[in-house]
């Protein structure tokens, strides 16, 4: 049973690889990589995930299918600040990588300051 969860999570992989290359060019001969990724990708997650993730059904599915649209909104949103802040505002890569950098360290340091037990009791009185 793992080992089929393992090659279905590798064909998934291969898939998405397929797609972004497909992506990199606008040509009909594009088309073929992203068929394949398409017939690998599509029926692979189907498999991997549990039934009902799709249409949100109660349970497991309904938060599966949140957590993967809060990851990949937050993942969408932190590729495009730093495009933003060098296109529009100017700035340098390494100004616009920074700003990143920044809220990345503060979200560690916020990991870290809620896994701390004793802090955790003291605040919470």
């Amino acid at each position: 049973m793992n080992r089929r969860r393992i090659l279905l999570a590798l064909a998934v992989a291969v898939g998405a690889g397929l797609l972004q290359y497909a992506g990199q060019d606008l040509s009909w001969l594009s088309l073929l990589p992203a068929a394949a990724g398409l017939a690998l990708l599509v029926p692979c997650v189907l498999r991997l995930l549990p039934k009902g993730t799709f249409r949100a059904a109660r349970g497991l599915p309904s938060v599966i299918l949140l957590r993967g649209v809060a990851a990949g909104s937050f993942l969408g949103a932190e590729s495009f600040v730093p495009l933003m802040l060098v296109t529009q505002r100017g700035l340098s890569a390494t100004a616009a990588g920074l700003s990143l950098t920044g809220g990345g360290l503060t979200w560690a340091l916020g990991s870290y300051t809620q896994s701390r037990p004793v802090w955790s009791r003291t605040a919470n009185g």
